[in-house]
């Protein structure tokens, strides 16, 4: 016989479904009161809930969080959007994570008749999320932390700043890579040999971090040393090749230096595993032929080149990282180069760089211009040829009202020369303080007579010198807070003399003509993404098949480690084939060098082919590996 008191057994199962919700689920009446609550909702709680005010079912802090949506809710009779939140619940006064939302009551007819309160318990996937993103903190704060120190190390490594000179202007840049710990390879350096002409370098050791940082460093010491010494470009790069062959971390560095005589504008130039120059003129532009040497340690076959750069050219030199770009033919990123190079060359970009030199503007745009998130660290030097600065000359009266032409002619004088901000400032209160000192003592008590301002650049070194035709005052035993200008001009960096005789005084200043070679990031940043990895596999001819992305040592190792089993150390011939869509990085390129000039005793008798037109191909031919094209 069926019991009465029981509800109808669909009813029944029902309630018990409503009941046994893993989410909890309660019904407030307009008036506050909870109508309904599941057994989830009631652990919630405190106490019995159902039958009183829902404020009263609640802790404190879980009111302070709830009460005021619940009643917003109930006013206005609009449910809330699901919303996380941290609440302390039931009698034990525990924490819990719930998704919280509130949505209408309404009747059968349609009648509002308060709030279905919804709370899931999300505490397992937010202590999941929230675990993984301090995991994505620390490592995103371990990443700048890198950043920082490589880009400390290279600021610390790389020249600061390149020289300023009458015929010609330098400039240079350095960005370190979009990811981490990429950088540490690249270098540059510009510096004047003894027989006047300038000795520019660019170079990339393999590999990254602070390992190629050191060996950068040290292969950068060792070409700058020989560089200076006035030996030839083929006897520096000799010595760069001893020392490749015994140092592991220097071994297959690619590098190009050229030596130009900025009068005549002949340069002699070799390229070693690495992109040749690029000639920029306001008609045209060139690529200079690569010299077909390989990189440094694995022969010492330098091949000298010769061109001339004409008045109104200029020279950009640069390592791979600018044009190394995964799924991007090479020859239309070495294009890109060509375009960004005439743009700022001819003044298209002017405006962008108002102020800027013509080699200032080749260093910032260039770079900008084919930035689309750099997988490796970049360096850029540019050289244009320039007619020499006049030098300046003043002669006026020595009279106090003058001295602000004096500031004002200097200035100008020196951003003709290119003069940074703080050398400029330097000498401009050299002139103010040596004129004033003119004004002031050589024609005391006397008819005022003349001063004459004079500024020269020669080499890399400007002298500002200011004379007059008196007698200069013994100085007072105790100046006061007067007499101390050109303490201060001492205390700048220039170097001061001072000549006094019966026919006047001439106070001489020399100061580095220097221009700053910023070390910086990308505009667009870490935002390369390389897509897949290295693809290595051996077919059933026995031939191993290249492909996917090798940008990376780990990547080259593993070409490596296949190479040197098939080979069998060396006796037995093995042929490489690298796919049409595989990018080379620095690393991949380096190791089929080795392979192909038997520079690796464990892999002699290895062929590599490339398939005609392809990345790989394009990125071989730039460096002058001898690979066999199909």
């Amino acid at each position: 016989m069926t019991d009465p008191s029981r509800p109808p057994p669909a009813v029944e199962a029902t309630l018990q479904a409503f009941d046994g919700l893993p989410v909890a689920v309660a019904a407030i009446r307009a008036d506050g009161v909870v109508a309904a609550a599941n057994r989830a909702a009631q652990e919630l709680g405190i106490g019995q809930v159902v039958g009183r005010q829902a404020a009263d079912t609640l802790t404190d802090v879980v009111g302070r969080r709830m009460m005021p949506r619940l009643e917003l809710a109930l006013q206005s009779r609009r449910g809330l959007a699901p919303e996380e939140m941290l609440l302390e619940v039931g009698d034990d006064h525990r924490d819990v994570w719930v998704r919280l939302s509130l949505a209408p009551w309404l009747d059968d007819a349609g009648e509002y008749q308060g709030m279905i309160v919804t709370a899931e318990d999300v505490t397992a996937a937010v202590e999941q999320r929230l675990a993984e993103e301090a995991r994505v903190a620390g490592v995103e704060e371990r990443y700048e932390v890198a950043r920082d120190v490589i880009i400390a190390l290279q600021g610390a490594l790389l020249p600061s700043s390149v020289p300023v000179l009458p015929r010609v202007d330098v400039a240079a840049t350095y960005l370190v890579a979009g990811r981490e710990q990429a950088a540490g390879g690249d270098w540059f350096d510009a510096a004047v040999a003894p027989d006047g002409r300038v000795a520019l370098t660019v170079g990339d050791v393999v590999g990254h971090g602070v390992a190629a940082s050191a060996a950068m460093s040290q292969m950068r010491a060792i070409l700058a040393s020989r560089l200076l010494d006035g030996v030839p470009v083929h006897a520096a790069l000799a010595s760069l090749d001893r020392y490749a062959r015994v140092a592991t971390d220097a071994f297959a560095t690619s590098v190009c230096v050229v030596l130009l005589d900025p009068e005549t504008g002949v340069l002699e130039y070799a390229t070693r595993g690495h992109p040749a120059p690029l000639v920029v003129g306001p008609a045209s532009s060139r690529w200079l032929p690569s010299t077909g040497g390989g990189p440094l340690g694995i022969d010492d076959d330098t091949v000298v080149g010769t061109d001339r750069l004409a008045e109104d050219e200029a020279l950009l030199l640069f390592t791979d990282g600018l044009v190394e770009v995964v799924g991007r033919r090479l020859d239309e990123r070495m294009q890109q180069v060509v375009s960004a190079a005439e743009h700022a060359v001819r003044g298209a970009v002017i405006g962008r760089y108002a102020g800027r030199t013509v080699a200032e503007r080749l260093c910032l745009h260039v770079p900008w211009a084919l930035d689309e998130g750099f997988v490796d660290d970049v360096t850029v030097l540019a050289v244009a040829r320039r007619a020499a600065p006049a030098d300046l000359a003043l002669d006026l009266p020595a009279d106090a009202e003058r001295l602000a032409d004096v500031r004002g002619e200097v200035d100008a004088w020196a951003r003709t020369v290119g003069l940074e901000a703080r050398e400029r400032a330097a000498l401009v209160l050299a002139a103010s303080e040596a004129a004033t000192n003119s004004i002031e003592h050589a024609y005391a008590g006397v008819t005022p007579g003349r001063i004459r301002v004079d500024a020269r650049l020669r080499r890399t070194t400007v002298t500002l010198g200011v004379e007059d035709d008196g007698l200069w005052r013994p100085p007072a035993p105790d100046p006061g807070d007067r007499g101390r200008g050109l303490s201060m001009v001492a205390s700048s960096g220039a170097r001061l003399a001072v000549d006094t005789g019966e026919s006047g005084t001439r106070v001489e200043f020399e100061l580095d003509a220097r221009r700053r070679a910023p070390v910086g990031s990308p505009v667009v940043g870490p935002t390369a993404v390389l897509t897949g990895g290295p693809e290595v596999a051996v077919g059933e001819d026995g031939v191993i098949r290249v492909g996917g992305v090798l940008d990376t040592e780990s990547a080259a190792a593993l070409v490596d480690a296949e190479v040197r089993s098939r080979s069998r150390g060396g006796i037995v011939p093995v042929t490489v084939e690298i796919a049409p869509t595989a990018f080379l990085g620095s690393a991949a390129v380096r190791a089929i060098e080795r392979y192909v000039r038997g520079a690796d005793p464990a892999a002699r008798n290895v062929e590599v082919v490339v398939h005609g037109g392809s990345a790989a191909a394009q990125t071989l031919a730039v460096v002058g590996t001898p690979v066999v094209t199909r």
